[in-house]
């Protein structure tokens, strides 16, 4: 029986970071979430009126838009194969082991071979 790997949630929003710092407040029932410059932010909902709700640090609330910039995703790096992970198959690392050989060996014998040239001027 073989086990599946649980993959983790994605985290709601669009990254970003703050580019200001902002004090958490609460104004007439909406609160305003604080944080200080160069945290991540991850933006829910941009309104047209210059604001934007926010999670930070698990904290939700609002913050003004033009205190924040968006950044790329970080892609997410699935692990190798089970199979390629274990001792399944010593020879796919054995091959790649004797490639890198090869391949270095053939860098150092050109190498040796400019030195020997440079040596004779």
């Amino acid at each position: 029986e073989e086990e599946e790997e649980e993959e983790g949630e994605e985290e709601p929003g669009e990254p970003a970071v703050a580019l200001y710092d902002h004090a958490e407040n609460a104004q007439g029932g909406i609160k305003l979430v604080g944080f200080t410059k160069g945290t991540s932010v991850r933006i829910l909902r941009e309104r047209e009126d210059g604001w934007s709700k926010v999670i930070v640090q698990g904290r939700e609330g609002w913050a003004p838009s033009s205190y924040l910039k968006k950044v790329p995703a970080q892609p997410k790096v699935k692990p190798a194969p089970k199979a390629a992970r274990s001792s399944e198959a010593p020879e796919a690392a054995a091959v790649d082991a004797k490639a890198a050989s090869a391949a270095f060996q053939a860098t150092l014998e050109d190498m040796i071979k400019c030195a020997r040239e440079i040596v004779k001027r």
